[in-house]
Parts: C-alpha cells; structure tokens; sequence
C-alpha cells in the first residue's frame, strides 16, 4: 500500500515537471541558424547592410564623420572597422548603446562580414 502512494506520487510528480511553462527566445536558442522570415541568402551591402548601419550606427552624433570613431558612414569605413564592428555589434551586443540589433540584422550583418564583407 505505501509502495503504491509513493509511485503515485512520483508519476504525479513528473507529470507536473512536464507539463510546466516555460518561455524560450528562439534567437537564444538558434543563434546560428536563420530566423523565419529573415533571408541571409541574398544579403548584400547596398540593399542590406549599408540601411542597416545608417539607420542604427551612422547616426548623428555617433559614427559618422566628425563624431565617434570609426565613422561608419561609407563603406571603406565599416570595412576597415569590420573586425570592431563584428566584436560591438554581434558578438557582446554592446552597439548600438540603444540597444541590441534585432536577431535578423545580427544574421544579415554576420552573412555578409563571413562572405567577405564586399562591396556589392
């Protein structure tokens, strides 16, 4: 009888360990992989990455010329800073100090710095 209540105990147990909440960051999970809905496949300078950066970090007062080092504001810029802009932005997610780019800009910006970082 007493085997029988402790076994019915640690069924109920498991039962409610399986079936608690929990809330998972699909970017914390799956940082290397693509997100849905954000495409690294045709990622290019012009049409991604150039919006990108001059909507989050060549921006009045911060990298652009005249302000903050390195002026992110052309592309010889953020080509000779890519290794800084790779550590800043991806890696400790410390840039933009307003806050973290999205998950897919991280993919997009990642993308495009492994496939050389060109000018295209």
């Amino acid at each position: 009888m007493k085997h029988t209540f402790f076994y019915s105990l640690f069924f109920l147990g498991i039962s409610v360990s399986f079936s608690s909440c929990y809330y998972d960051v699909e970017s914390e999970l799956y940082p290397a992989t693509t997100l849905s809905g954000c495409d690294t496949t045709a990622v290019t300078y012009v049409s991604t990455i150039e919006p990108i950066i001059t909507s989050k970090c060549a921006i009045s007062g911060c990298h652009v010329t005249g302000a903050q080092s390195p002026d992110l504001s052309n592309y010889t810029g953020l080509k000779g800073s890519i290794d800084r802009v790779n550590v800043r932005a991806i890696t400790e997610k410390t840039m933009p100090p307003s806050g973290p780019l999205s998950p897919c800009n991280v993919l997009e910006l990642q993308a495009w710095i492994n496939r050389g970082a060109v000018n295209n």
